[in-house]
């Protein structure tokens, strides 16, 4: 499964293991490496850097030499008793194999960790298929789950009261952390933002609000929050991840759903008790984001439930009950929507299930949807197999969000 085995460290002193110190188990390790001489330079270059620095416990380096391409807490992990510096200095000693134009350290345990680097030298996570996480979900008796693409359960991270396990997920876009939140639902005053470290499952608290949504660029974290005195939330919140200072806008009603970001992570859509079905589309580089925001009315307002952007497409998308159908065996149609207009611009899929309670989400090309909580737990549709009817993946699944 995903990551290439690893960890880290952080002290200039390699055998950092005092109470309070970082831990570093490669510290007593040889930093020397031989590498097959059949490798590509680029490649031989990495995979020394990489050893070396594991070996001095400098998890700074490990993170240059990652980039994007590889997502874990050095540091976290060794602290916690997970071998994992000396795991990776352990796999580079071993064989190596080419699956294509990546050079595979597969160890020799079955199903154990690896580490892979692509001939350009790029340290990148080990994916294999069904083995890869594909998802966060939460089932029906409140687990918190990663599930592969297949729908196998690979681990439980951690547990959700029920009427949290609805909520929607927030994964960062570099895989590592989700957020959601906890104590109240969808709606709730008293509801406290939680991030969860995918790879290990610790969890820390972030801040009070609900609905979290991350931007596609990764650095600011929107969701919505109560002023005092009010039932329900009516300010929408974004957070600068890394500063932890946060812009505060009032909404001129109750917000009903959302925020959902725009591909371009400048502006943001969300839903207001409006007059026919409609979202505002808000440019949060404006001082008033609500005074200046662009009011989009769908076309369809035949129980249309919005789902929010639908992933790099730049489209809205929603749940619709034609007729307000709300039992199995009706067909329920899953709809794109121009976000500029809000006119129908077709339908994506539909479902044979019951509404309303169905969620959505898309991986972030947008280009595959997710649904769970349906009668067959949660499904998945492809926009290649246009036509075709979504396929059931996993039972018992309330809720779903992809993780990239």
């Amino acid at each position: 499964m995903g990551v290439a085995a690893c960890g880290g460290g952080s002290s200039d002193e390699p055998a950092a293991r005092g109470a309070g110190e970082a831990r570093c188990s490669a510290a007593d390790l040889d930093p020397a490496t031989t590498p097959d001489p059949v490798l590509p330079e680029p490649v031989a270059r990495t995979e020394t850097a990489i050893v070396r620095a594991a070996v001095a416990c400098d998890d700074r380096r490990l993170d240059e030499l990652a980039g994007d391409g590889v997502t874990v807490d050095w540091q976290t992990a060794e602290n916690a008793d997970e071998p994992v510096l000396a795991t990776l200095v352990e796999l580079f000693e071993g064989p190596v194999v080419l699956d294509g134009e990546r050079y595979v350290w597969p160890g020799v345990e079955e199903g154990g960790p690896r580490t892979v680097i692509d001939a350009d030298g790029t340290w990148v996570e080990y994916s294999a298929g069904g083995d890869a996480p594909a998802f966060l979900a939460a089932t029906g008796d409140g687990r918190l789950v990663v599930l592969t693409a297949e729908g196998t359960e690979l681990e439980e991270l951690g547990t959700v009261a029920a009427q949290d396990a609805s909520n929607g997920f927030a994964v960062s876009p570099d895989g590592r952390f989700a957020y959601f939140d906890r104590g109240g639902g969808l709606l709730g005053c008293e509801t406290e933002i939680v991030r969860l470290a995918l790879r290990n499952g610790n969890e820390r608290p972030v801040t009070q609000g609900a609905q979290p949504a991350v931007s596609p660029d990764g650095e600011r974290l929107a969701y919505v929050d109560c002023s005092e005195g009010t039932p329900a939330p009516d300010t929408l919140v974004v957070r600068d991840l890394e500063s932890g200072g946060e812009n505060r806008v009032p909404a001129p009603a109750p917000i009903m759903a959302g925020p959902s970001w725009a591909p371009d992570s400048e502006h943001v859509a969300l839903q207001l008790p409006e007059q026919t079905q409609a979202v505002r589309v808000l440019d949060l580089a404006d001082a008033d984001p609500f005074a200046s925001a662009a009011l989009v009315a769908f076309e369809s307002t035949d129980n249309t439930i919005w789902a929010g952007y639908r992933g790099a497409t730049g489209e809205f998308y929603a749940l619709t009950a034609p007729g307000g159908e709300a039992g199995a065996g009706s067909p329920l149609p899953v709809i794109a929507i121009s976000a500029d207009d809000g006119r129908t611009l077709g339908t994506l899929f539909s479902l044979d299930s019951f509404c309303c309670a169905i969620q959505l989400s898309t991986d972030i090309p947008g280009t595959t949807v997710l649904a769970a909580n349906t009668t067959a737990g949660l499904e998945i549709w492809h926009s290649n197999e246009a036509g075709n009817p979504p396929q059931p993946i996993a039972s018992d699944i309330r809720r779903a969000a992809w993780i990239p």
